[in-house]
């Protein structure tokens, strides 16, 4: 029989005991397979724990209430790869971001697909500044790439400088 022992390089992102992992604060980590005492295999996770209300259906949206919980949803779209297609967002409060943004979905490779309603609430503090001449400083706005969504019943507040498909709210929509 081949036995398999599994580690985590962040107990705080990631607590593995006993053959039960248990989600943390999230974050980068390495989790470790060793075979048989031998052989070992590493994989790279990103792990976020956005930990919203809801479901994430129509009827009962994630709902985002804080900055951290937006920031978190971003990178779940930026760095997870995660699209939500299909999944609800609403926002339950004004929330003012500290700074710099990193857009939602900032390329045609990594785009948000879901539904984000605003819920008639402000996101200010926005503040992107991108002045290199390269396809870094693209799709830049609260949501940078989207396809095939929705965004509606959101103000956001801020400043935005970037080079290609600039906004406030949606720098580049398509099929949407």
């Amino acid at each position: 029989d081949n036995q398999v022992a599994w580690t985590s390089s962040s107990n705080d992102a990631l607590s593995i005991q006993g053959g039960n992992a248990t989600l943390g604060q999230g974050g980068a980590v390495t989790v470790t397979a060793t075979i048989n005492g031998e052989y070992e295999r590493n994989v790279d996770l990103l792990i976020a724990n956005c930990a919203y209300a809801g479901t994430g259906t129509q009827l009962d949206p994630y709902i985002i209430t804080t900055e951290a919980q937006l920031r978190c949803f971003a990178s779940n779209v930026n760095d997870v790869h995660s699209t939500y297609s299909g999944v609800y967002f609403q926002l339950a409060n004004d929330i003012t971001l500290t700074g710099d943004w990193t857009p939602v979905g900032y390329s045609s490779s990594y785009p948000f697909q879901g539904h984000f309603d605003g819920n008639d609430k402000t996101i200010s503090g926005l503040y992107i500044y991108k002045t290199d001449n390269t396809t870094a400083s693209d799709y830049q706005a609260l949501f940078g790439y989207i396809s095939g969504a929705t965004i509606s019943n959101l103000t956001v507040e801020g400043s935005v400088r970037a080079r290609n498909y600039v906004a406030g709210i949606v720098a580049y929509a398509s099929a949407t």
